[in-house]
């Protein structure tokens, strides 16, 4: 009974306070909210580098090279020994005639400041013996100094590096922007067997330098397919973040 009695006098055992349900709504909002604000600020980021990327890609300089010829001066064997070919006088050999066409394939004119690094093309084990500028478009691209210059340039280079051939150094407007093509061919004529042509150097700032196989591709066409690849791009970006934040809805609304 004493025990019962100084039970009777305890006092009784506090119970915990309720949960605030105010205080849990706002939260919830709060997080949601924070929540919503960095999916959009990821998609909004995301949406900027593509457009971003889709302009750069856009407005480009490229020069595009091309071989469209490499043959032997005299291609019959037959004949070959019965014919002698002499260069400033002397003797040669596998004398070979290639020709190189020169045009901006981008779609922004290069300007003769765009050049930060020469543009040298490398014919693998040949010596250049000589080359000049031909199939000007328009006939007025290239001034009779700096076809002098061109030529200048790669005698001197020649000495240095015989393999070599320095590209010369011109305004050429885009085809697409002005409606005019800006072309050049260069001939050079080379001894020694037939090899492969490639970049040996060069830099366009904010540019490319593009090799074009030799068969008959026309520039236009990769033109187009760039285009492609930046409107999938896009695209492609686009519905990413469209499906993140579709996501990101459905999660909110079952929370709720």
């Amino acid at each position: 009974m004493l025990l019962g009695r100084l039970l009777d006098l305890a006092p009784p055992t506090p119970t915990p306070p309720a949960p605030d349900s105010t205080w849990q709504l706002l939260n919830s909002q709060f997080l949601n909210t924070l929540a919503v604000i960095i999916f959009g600020l990821v998609a909004v980021i995301a949406l900027i580098i593509a457009i971003k990327t889709y302009r750069q890609g856009q407005r480009r300089k490229e020069l595009a090279w091309q071989v469209r010829s490499d043959s032997l001066v005299v291609p019959n064997k037959e004949i070959k020994d019965r014919i002698e070919i002499r260069l400033d006088g002397s003797p040669i050999q596998d004398l070979s005639l290639v020709s190189l066409q020169v045009w901006n394939s981008g779609n922004t004119a290069i300007e003769l400041q765009d050049y930060v690094h020469p543009i040298k093309l490398k014919l693998k084990g040949r010596a250049v013996q000589d080359a000049y500028i031909s199939d000007m478009k328009p006939q007025t691209l290239i001034t009779k100094e700096e076809i002098e210059k061109f030529r200048k340039d790669n005698e001197t280079l020649r000495q240095q590096e015989s393999m070599l051939v320095k590209l010369p150094e011109l305004h050429l407007n885009s085809q697409k922007a002005s409606g005019v093509l800006n072309s050049y061919t260069i001939k050079v004529l080379l001894t020694g067997p037939q090899g492969r042509i490639s970049l040996a150097s060069g830099m366009i700032k904010e540019g490319y330098i593009k090799e074009i196989p030799p068969l008959d591709i026309q520039p236009q066409l990769i033109i187009f397919n760039r285009r492609a690849i930046n409107i999938d791009f896009i695209l492609t970006t686009v519905s990413l973040i469209a499906t993140l934040i579709a996501v990101l809805i459905t999660i909110l609304s079952v929370r709720r």
